[in-house]
């Protein structure tokens, strides 16, 4: 791919006569950045090498964009608030709650079309515009929505945009070649700098795919069966040395159960996606266990650990809350002295709680780790933690691992579902 459209870059910069450094190659996508400047530089290893942008990247270099008064920013929470403001202007303050948001979603769909239009066009595109729109008439049913779409064309007319920059003439006196690489989709910004900057601009379309092979679908009975013949079309792929193979999924559980299946087949994996383990409900639970644990420790803490908790019954920790809020403390300790030789059960109750998540003070990790599971237990928590690691554990316990690696786990496979021709799902890149 990157060879071929490498050749045409160099071609162009030699018809320009453009140096490499004072030529800017713009890509559709920002993800495609480092792997143009390492295939570059894996053909080009020495001299210079042309300038990777995007075009939000390359007119962020250039000048850093900052709006004022009532520019859109694409900021919903900024555009709204103008939003509100242009509608309080325009003697539709009444109708503020009900057009502001259809407001702000209007001028960001109008805002990169307008940004895509040369500065010094805009008025006479704004007059062929402004034809298109539907009238506002006193007595459409529709008047409220056409002015709100008016008032939506202005705001982007009256706008700056970031990209503006990119139509100055000193940035087009600064590079010598323009290389515009086309997406999926038509970018209209990229055809205007096209159209402006004339002979120096070149645009390419990226190559396409060659033949992606055979797709198969396969009927499956259940999560677990889904699970196990998508690892086998990847154990198929592996087995093949068709590497690396992408997984695409989107539910959760169902790449859990697959890598499963995988990391027991010894198939070494890189999850992209997912949430972090500090984001998870099992996390929140063990840090709040771990601040209520603390010597200076407060109400509040001691509260939250216990409400995520099943140590003390919700009538009993209601009343702990109440005496807790009517005579304020800052620490636990406090309270739990004021609370001295009362008779309220729920006193006696959290401590005993605290003091046994409390227990056994633990320095290093793997005992850290220990201290930590005992006290999940005591409050209620294990039997959800144990559900999970069942989930966890069953497609290991089912895993494909058998005599011989990946390769066997392929032929048990296989004669598990020989009419669907596991491996036939060509990798996605």
């Amino acid at each position: 791919m990157w060879q071929g459209v490498f050749a045409r870059v160099a071609q162009h910069m030699h018809a320009q006569g453009a140096h490499p450094a004072r030529t800017v190659v713009l890509l559709p996508y920002a993800q495609l950045m480092p792997w143009a400047q390492q295939h570059w530089a894996l053909q080009h290893a020495e001299g210079f090498a042309p300038r990777f942008e995007t075009t939000r990247s390359w007119a962020c270099r250039l000048a850093a964009f900052v709006p004022q008064g009532d520019d859109f920013s694409g900021d919903a929470a900024r555009d709204t608030l103008g939003a509100r403001a242009l509608l309080e202007r325009a003697g539709l303050a009444a109708q503020c709650d009900m057009l502001a948001a259809p407001l702000q979603e209007a001028a960001a769909e109008l805002a990169p079309v307008v940004a895509a239009v040369v500065p010094e066009q805009r008025a006479a595109w704004a007059v062929q515009a402004r034809g298109l729109l539907p009238p506002a008439d006193a007595g459409s049913a529709l008047r409220f929505e056409a002015t709100a779409l008016r008032i939506a064309l202005e705001w982007a007319l009256a706008s700056r945009h970031a990209s503006d920059v990119l139509f100055e003439p000193g940035v087009h006196g600064a590079v010598d070649a323009l290389v515009l690489l086309q997406g999926f989709q038509e970018d209209p910004l990229a055809q205007a700098l096209r159209a402006h900057w004339g002979a120096k601009a070149l645009s390419l379309a990226l190559p396409q795919p060659g033949a992606s092979g055979r797709i198969a679908l396969h009927t499956a009975q259940d999560a677990e069966d889904e699970a196990q013949r998508a690892a086998a079309c990847v154990l198929a792929h592996v087995a093949a040395g068709r590497t690396p193979v992408a997984l695409a999924a989107n539910d959760r559980a169902l790449t859990r159960r697959i890598a499963a299946h995988l990391a027991g087949c010894g198939v070494a994996l890189r999850d992209e996606s997912g949430w972090t383990l500090s984001t998870t409900r099992a996390a929140a639970q063990l840090m709040a266990t771990l601040r209520a644990c603390a010597r200076d420790a407060s109400a509040d803490d001691l509260l939250d650990a216990l409400k995520h908790a099943a140590a003390i019954a919700p009538d009993a920790l209601a009343a702990l809350e109440r005496a807790l809020r009517q005579a304020p403390v800052a620490a636990w300790t406090d309270a739990a002295a004021r609370a001295t030789g009362r008779a309220s059960p729920p006193w006696p109750r959290a401590s005993r709680a605290r003091a046994g998540m409390a227990r056994r003070p633990a320095r290093t990790a793997p005992a850290r780790a220990v201290v930590a599971g005992a006290a999940l237990p005591a409050r209620g928590q294990r039997p959800m933690e144990r559900a999970r690691a069942g989930r966890r554990r069953r497609p290991r316990a089912r895993r494909l691992a058998v005599a011989g690696g990946p390769g066997g786990a392929v032929r048990q496979l296989r004669r598990r579902w020989p009419a669907h021709g596991a491996g036939r799902i060509h990798p996605l890149g």
